[in-house]
């Protein structure tokens, strides 16, 4: 059905590699694709940031819905008890529909302390996204961990960037695209690498200040100043 579907579409939207790859697999004509990434109003990001000093306690943030597995939130136990047992002082917020279901693990409802649920933060009044007070949150960060085992884009990773907060992951699909090893941010193989390296970056944190600056210049290109007209040159040629 789907293969019946899509070859009547007059033209696709693709908003990153993969997706492309995806549509190539579906035997969608090459022409018939457009190059437009998920993009964000980076005028809602000049705010500084406000984090306090890493030395003292690493303050991490990580968005998205509960989805366990796909999302990662499965690793949290291990990772939070690895975290504690190697003496590393951090806060972690989880902000996202249904996050407070991190506390049906013991470990970390006994660990409230360290791993702070947060609703999802809804946008009500304001023209773009993200809301401001999920900004603030970006601000007071440190680093945006991703433990999601894929990604279709990773729009956070970019709200993330432009806040000025580089992000650990894993080397998945939609991370691969954003994110740049020791410009943006740090890929890591596995826990005890994600560990070892926010041991390195509360001690020594020089190389994140380094890769902190590059985290906007990263971004610019998904400005939607620039791509909104991408998207408006592609709805003219269809306009009748």
């Amino acid at each position: 059905y789907l293969n019946k579907i899509v070859k009547k579409v007059d033209v696709f939207q693709c908003i990153s590699k993969n997706i492309y790859k995806d549509l190539i697999k579906l035997k969608i004509n090459k022409k018939k694709i457009r190059n437009i990434p998920n993009s964000i109003q980076l005028n809602k990001f000049k705010s500084n940031s406000k984090s306090k000093n890493i030395r003292k306690s690493l303050n991490l943030i990580t968005i998205g819905r509960y989805a366990k597995y796909k999302k990662g939130f499965d690793l949290l136990p291990l990772l939070g008890k690895k975290l504690i047992s190697n003496k590393i002082k951090f806060k972690w917020l989880i902000i996202g529909d249904n996050t407070e279901q991190i506390y049906e693990d013991e470990f970390l409802k006994k660990n409230s302390n360290f791993f702070i649920p947060i609703p999802n933060i809804k946008n009500i009044n304001e023209r773009y996204f993200p809301p401001k007070k999920l900004i603030k949150y970006y601000n007071s960060s440190h680093l945006y961990i991703n433990l999601a085992r894929i990604e279709s884009f990773g729009l956070t990773f970019i709200e993330a960037l432009a806040s000025k907060v580089p992000i650990i992951s894993f080397k998945t699909k939609g991370a691969n695209e954003i994110i740049i090893n020791k410009k943006n941010g740090f890929f890591i193989r596995n826990l005890d690498e994600i560990v070892m390296l926010l041991n390195k970056i509360q001690k020594f944190p020089k190389e994140y200040k380094i890769v902190k600056k590059g985290a906007y210049n990263s971004v610019i290109k998904f400005s939607l100043n620039q791509n909104v007209y991408k998207i408006l040159k592609l709805y003219k040629e269809f306009k009748n």
